[in-house]
């Protein structure tokens, strides 16, 4: 059925969506391969406008360098695409793998499956969406949706997400050619690693360094570790064992002048010289055993005594083992609401007999904080470890890592075929230690490393070889000039007619088999390009002055490019004025060049501005879509108190999902803790940023256990045990509106849990008639607010609301600092004027 022709409608259309393309008109008779493509067939005709399939193949030939690329390429790596075809149908899993990181690293920017795991589903759809977008502008006969279905199931397959692409055979055509060029590179690796005159070649210094820079201190720890809070839980919590270290890192056992004492307490104290003059000093009597307080004051003026004169008083310092005791009764102290442990025979367990983790991989250690990590390995020496006599390096360290503490206790390092040696053993042996593991250990070693040297680099100089070696002709001129510009040609400069467009070593690439993949690439697009081009010259023209100042301005362009001014653009002097025209301006001749150049931008400049003849009622469509806007507008400028969870104290907010896992128990109390502590905040009137920090400040500086110092604060105890550390953050001065979150915004979009709910207090402000600016401060959740509606049902905050407030990095309590910016005052006016006019 012929349609009703509309030419405008279809330049604004084609107009918009055009993919840059060269057009050029072929005029001049030349030899060119055209195969047997039935040149007259008309490929697209509406109402008298058409296209013929020669005329549509002259513009792919402008296309036609890269496609001819990957047909050679086909070519050149024929018998490694057998190899990786079946790879895949035989599901190789190296292979497979490969194919995975390429898919995932072309949709979602990266191969990382933790990354990968935290992408939301908004990102995963509108990934998948462009990508799937982007294999159609190759393959005009793409079945889109089903394609986007298949990558969607496989990213959001529960057991093994992001991967098995081999299953989508449009995804293994678009990837395979990359991977056989790594298979041949894999094998061509094999000959070098063991050839003397390769830099690839493997020696057993390149050997032993790959083993230093991937094996060494990287074997397996028995440690214990505990994490305070901060500085002062942390000494609170040794304090409470009368325990203190001196500037060396010793523990020494200290008086202890408390009631709970069970060394004698201030009875066998009281007449210690070194003991009472700090007492003195403190003015504190000691009469009667000290309180907490009073021993809190005498704990911090209290200097370690080591190594003093006959006579006088010696702490006893602490023996590793009972280093190690210790740090276990102060993770018990610090966490009464886990799971208590017990040490017995230098074995840690829980207490009620079941096993408790010790072992860690560098790997898990590295989770737990990178820094604990690189302590344990490269500054403690085990417990149990063997010691040279003179070793002067401890089992035990007290670490500050950004606001937490922690208290290290190295037990043993487990050497193993991997890690057969010490740092110090493998520096003494040099290459040497290689004839010390076992030879499958060796081999492993060995294949590990010729994997790290399989990089892009060496596959592209590889492959670069493999087109230097071989034999490429291409006989259409246009195509080969496009082809020199990007490529390396050695071939003769034949042009020649028939069926082929090229020869790769003794195979020929046909016309044929090359306008087939043009034209699902670009045929459609180019088709329409022509049809524009035809239509706009009936509709519009440029004047003589305009077509003078053209010529003007390309015989500048000539000029300064005769004069070598191109060349760090790719087009030096040397190719000469007909490349050049070609290469730059698709075109043969100036005048050609003229209407590519100037001509047609312009012709499609003056249909663009010419909006009223496309929409009779253009300025009515924008009326309606300012009013839209206008009327659907916010915006509302806010902070937030951020209530967050951080197992391992990197100072990194975790995800409450990834905190808790499947543990709905320990979420559930989690969660009524939080609403406990919103309510002990919101009870001390919060009315401004400077008060809300005060509170933010005090409950980080406070621990699990009372720290009975002059100044501290007891309130927070149970609900630091939760875990919860606070944030008061200034997020932006400028609002959020009602198109922030859009899929569009390529600035940053926020939370989405987070965004909603700032809009919900947006509507929420309004309905209070108060939309407007002004210094009153609301806060979310909080009861007294200067202004709310009477209605609003979510004071106070409580159980049924957590799901309101939980983001991926925590629970936040929106602080609106502008409740409710307006349209801007000059936009309002314009509204309004528009409003009064129109009704």
């Amino acid at each position: 059925m012929k349609q009703n022709f509309n030419p405008k409608r279809l330049l604004l259309i084609v107009v918009l969506l055009l993919t840059a393309v060269v057009v050029v008109a072929c005029s001049k008779k030349e030899m060119v391969p055209y195969g047997d493509l039935n040149l007259d067939e008309t490929y697209v005709e509406v109402d008298g406008y058409k296209v013929t399939v020669k005329e549509l193949y002259d513009q792919l030939r402008m296309q036609g360098a890269q496609t001819l690329s990957g047909l050679i390429d086909r070519v050149l790596f024929e018998s490694e695409l057998a190899v990786v075809r079946a790879a895949l149908q035989n599901n190789d899993e190296d292979v497979a793998k490969q194919l995975d990181e390429m898919v995932n690293s072309a949709i979602f920017g990266t191969s990382d499956q933790e990354s990968l795991k935290d992408l939301t589903p908004t990102n995963i759809e509108m990934k998948i969406a462009a990508y799937v977008d982007s294999l159609y502008l190759l393959d005009n006969g793409l079945d889109r949706q089903s394609v986007a279905d298949a990558l969607t199931d496989i990213a959001t397959d529960i057991d093994n997400p992001f991967s098995n692409y081999k299953n989508v055979p449009v995804l293994v055509k678009q990837y395979e050619l990359r991977l056989a060029q790594r298979h041949h590179a894999s094998e061509q690796l094999k000959l070098d690693v063991n050839d003397e005159d390769s830099s690839q070649y493997i020696t057993d210094t390149k050997l032993v360094n790959y083993y230093k820079n991937n094996y060494q201190n990287r074997h397996d720890l028995d440690v214990f570790f505990v994490r305070f809070l901060n500085a002062n839980e942390a000494n609170a919590a040794l304090r409470v064992f009368s325990v203190k270290a001196n500037s060396a890192g010793n523990y020494y056992k200290i008086p202890d002048l408390r009631a709970t004492s069970t060394d004698g307490g201030i009875d066998r104290w009281k007449d210690v010289s070194e003991v009472t003059t700090v007492l003195d000093n403190l003015n504190i009597a000691y009469d009667a055993p000290l309180s907490e307080e009073n021993y809190a004051r005498f704990y911090s003026s209290y200097t370690v005594r080591t190594n003093t004169s006959s006579g006088s008083h010696s702490d006893t310092q602490l023996t590793d083992e009972e280093v190690f005791a210790l740090f276990v009764d102060m993770a018990n102290l610090v966490n009464p609401l886990s799971k208590q442990l017990k040490l017995e025979d230098g074995v840690v367990s829980y207490a009620d007999g079941s096993e408790y983790k010790t072992t860690y991989t560098y790997e898990e250690l590295g989770k737990v904080n990178s820094s604990v990590r690189n302590y344990f390995y490269n500054t403690l020496v085990g417990l149990n470890d063997e010691k040279d006599e003179n070793e002067t390096k401890k089992a035990f360290a007290r670490q500050t890592i950004s606001s937490n503490v922690y208290f290290l206790f190295k037990l043993e390092s487990n050497y193993s075929e991997k890690y057969p040696v010490s740092t110090d053993v493998l520096n003494e042996k040099g290459d040497e230690f290689l004839s010390t593991v076992p030879e499958t250990f060796k081999t492993e070693l060995r294949n590990e490393f010729q994997k790290t040297l399989l990089t892009s680099s060496y596959i592209t100089s590889v492959v670069d070889k493999v087109y230097e070696e071989a034999t490429i002709e291409i006989y259409d001129p246009i195509i080969r000039s496009f082809y020199e510009s990007s490529y390396t040609y050695n071939g003769p400069a034949k042009n020649q007619s028939g069926v082929n467009v090229a020869k790769v070593n003794d195979q020929f690439i046909t016309v044929e088999s090359l306008y087939t993949d043009l034209e699902k690439s670009y045929g459609v697009n180019l088709a329409l390009d022509i049809l524009v081009q035809e239509v706009l010259k009936g509709l519009y023209s440029v004047t003589d002055a305009e077509m003078k100042d053209y010529d003007k301005q390309l015989k500048t362009i000539i000029t300064n490019f005769s004069q070598d001014a191109y060349a760090s653009s790719g087009f030096p002097a040397s190719m000469g004025r007909a490349k050049f025209l070609l290469l730059a301006f698709g075109a043969k001749d100036m005048d050609e060049a003229v209407e590519q150049g100037f001509v047609l931008p312009r012709l499609r400049e003056l249909y663009l501005n010419d909006i009223e003849s496309h929409y009779d009622d253009i300025y009515t469509k924008l009326e309606t879509l300012t009013h839209l806007q206008y009327d659907n507008f916010k915006s509302i400028t806010v902070n937030h108190l951020l209530v967050y969870l951080d197992a391992n104290g990197d100072g990194t907010p975790d995800n409450p999902k990834d905190y808790f896992g499947d543990d709905v128990e320990l979420q559930e109390e989690t969660e009524a803790k939080l609403v406990e502590l919103i309510d002990k905040i919101y009870a001390m009137e919060p009315t401004s940023a400077t008060k809300i920090n005060d509170i933010v400040n005090k409950f980080n500086a406070s621990g699990r256990i009372p720290f009975h110092t002059e100044g501290s604060d007891d309130t927070w105890i149970e609900l630091r045990k939760a875990g919860f550390t606070l944030k008061y953050e200034s997020l932006s001065s400028s609002p959020l509106t009602n198109t922030s979150n859009f899929l569009t915004n390529t600035s940053g979009r926020m939370d989405e849990v987070f965004y909603e709910r700032a809009m919900d207090i947006y509507d929420i402000l309004v309905q209070a008639n108060e939309p407007k600016d002004r210094g009153d401060f609301y806060l979310d959740f909080y009861l007294d607010n200067p202004f709310r509606p009477d209605n609003d049902p979510v004071y106070p905050f409580s159980e049924n609301d957590i799901e309101k407030v939980k983001s991926s990095f925590g629970y936040h309590f929106i602080f609106v600092t502008n409740p409710g910016s307006s349209v801007p005052a000059k936009a309002s006016a314009l509204y309004k004027q528009s409003s009064d006019t129109t009704s």
